[in-house]
């Protein structure tokens, strides 16, 4: 071996170093003191919602009125918040809503927050892990009433209900310290139930954002 190319050795590995780090945009935390942890590069972190839907759940909510019925925004335009404005509520009635989340990024994301923005008459149940094969029918049906009504293509039905079957019984179903890999779709179901104490005729718009962190915070 040449002692010109023992000089350029070291050069070499720095430049092939440095190009390799530039290919990338998120850092990701292996250790070290927390306030200055040690770094690598990793990918790119996106994800978000890219649909959302909701209406009055069964028959006897039927007086109320929810929109949006349903927003496709597709999987690059996705947002953390939605919105739905509810109409004519009143005591014991719920709405029926299904969130989607897809991982369009390069590495995994984790879901670091779930929060409401609801006023206090109105509680919140949703799906955790196991998802209960009763509320895996209702999200089918409201999935197969979209596309029949025209609502949703082919193709967005059938990620819809795969998505739906994956989580029934399994560990999956969106909820907080949830990590989704590169790729991943997942749904966050959720009734919203309106106690004793709502007015009659109640209007408001409740929202629903959801945070997301690189997979190791």
């Amino acid at each position: 071996m040449s002692k010109k190319f023992l000089i350029f050795l070291p050069f070499i590995l720095v430049t092939v170093l440095t190009f390799s780090y530039a290919q990338f945009n998120e850092s990701l935390h292996v250790g070290g003191n927390p306030a200055h942890p040690y770094t690598v590069s990793t990918g790119e972190l996106d994800v978000g919602i890219w649909a959302w839907m909701g209406k009055p759940y069964k028959s006897y909510s039927r007086y109320m009125e929810i929109e949006p019925r349903a927003v496709i925004w597709g999987y690059y335009n996705a947002t953390k918040t939605v919105e739905f404005t509810v109409s004519n509520a009143y005591p014991g009635a719920k709405t029926f809503c299904i969130v989607w989340i897809r991982n369009t990024g390069t590495i995994a994301a984790k879901v670091s927050k779930i929060e409401w923005n609801l006023p206090d008459y109105v509680s919140v149940t949703y799906f955790g892990g196991d998802l209960p094969e009763e509320v895996a029918n209702d999200a089918k049906d409201f999935v197969n009433e979209l596309y029949y009504n025209g609502i949703i293509d082919n193709s967005t039905y059938n990620e819809m209900i795969n998505t739906i079957n994956e989580r029934v019984n399994s560990t999956g179903c969106l909820h907080e310290g949830l990590v989704l890999d590169a790729g991943e779709n997942d749904a966050l179901i959720f009734y919203w139930t309106f106690k004793d104490n709502t007015p009659e005729n109640a209007n408001f718009t409740g929202s629903c954002t959801i945070d997301f962190t690189q997979f190791n915070e």
